[in-house]
């Protein structure tokens, strides 16, 4: 008997027949439209309000309070979006986003308040062991200021089969005039010596660079001790909501992606030390102009179950729920 039919058998302890599931109740029972009668409506007044009232809850439950969205399969359906605490899966993920740009804008306010120095590099390679700084700049945060800027000449520069020329578009010609590093040094020294924090996008990489590069001259740079070197990548990709499954961490947004989010702009061209240090600064500033700007909504509270649950005694033996 099908159940489109609205029918019920006269006696549920007889079928006329089954058929057998693989899984769990693993048999269907079967009976004859002939040995059965309509099912019995609900008459009664007090049982179609509490049907209403019922649906009404459910549709209050499975309804997402910011956005309206309804879940018609009431948490079902595995596909559908959940709900918690009144709000819907991508309600939650919009307030969390908002709220860590907040959060990351008070940082970028708090953190241009003592002195420090914005720092770029370009290298000739990706390798920390093996290749070298050609190019650094330095920026004063405050004022923007140029501190430092050089192309630096690598050891054995005519050895080198690449230089990752097709990425800053540094060439040999370029650099057979370039001071070496140990010409640099004191003055690199002392930048970094004067200022405790340093501000680079992608810290960890410039860092290892010019630390192995220091090295390769017998130099060190100023101990981590009372400095720091802050990832402004990091620190962007968070306010950007930006999740990095591969490095299982914030990270990895590029600075052009950044500049285009604040409309920063610089007339130099891009992947050279200077300009990446100068829209680097801009990258900072623009997240420091959107500080008290963010409305953030006010967060859900824990809906009440207020709607009436009606019993069997209510909607009678034969209700459709």
């Amino acid at each position: 008997m099908r159940r489109d039919l609205k029918m019920r058998p006269l006696d549920r302890e007889q079928p006329d027949g089954c058929y057998f599931l693989r899984t769990s109740p693993y048999r269907r029972w079967l009976y004859a439209v002939e040995r059965s009668v309509p099912r019995r409506r609900m008459e009664s007044e007090k049982q179609q309000e509490a049907v209403v009232k019922m649906r009404a809850g459910l549709v209050k439950k499975y309804t997402c309070l910011r956005c309206s969205y309804y879940d018609q399969s009431h948490g079902k359906d595995k596909y559908a979006t959940r709900l918690r605490d009144g709000w819907c899966t991508r309600c939650w993920d919009e307030y969390d986003r908002m709220e860590r740009r907040i959060e990351q804008c008070a940082w970028a306010q708090k953190y241009i308040q003592e002195p420090f120095v914005v720092l770029d590099s370009e290298t000739t390679g990706l390798d920390w062991k093996s290749d070298e700084v050609i190019e650094l700049a330095m920026v004063d945060g405050h004022s923007g200021s140029t501190l430092f800027t050089s192309l630096i000449q690598p050891e054995h520069l005519e050895e080198r089969w690449s230089l990752a020329t097709h990425i800053h578009g540094i060439t040999r010609d370029m650099l057979k005039g370039a001071p070496r590093f140990p010409d640099l040094w004191p003055a690199i020294a002392t930048i970094l010596r004067r200022y405790r924090r340093v501000l680079v996008y992608n810290a960890s990489f410039d860092h290892s660079l010019l630390q192995s590069t220091a090295l390769r001259y017998g130099y060190r740079l100023p101990d981590w001790h009372g400095r720091q070197w802050e990832c402004l990548m990091e620190q962007y990709a968070r306010y950007n909501g930006f999740w990095s499954n591969y490095h299982h961490g914030w990270g990895w947004c590029t600075l052009d992606e950044a500049c285009r989010h604040f409309q920063v702009t610089y007339n130099g061209a891009s992947h050279r030390a200077l300009a990446d240090a100068v829209r680097a600064r801009g990258v900072l500033l623009g997240m420091v102009d959107q500080h008290g700007k963010i409305d953030l909504p006010e967060a859900p509270k824990p809906p009440v179950a207020d709607f009436f649950c009606a019993g069997d005694d209510d909607l009678g033996e034969d209700h459709p729920f």
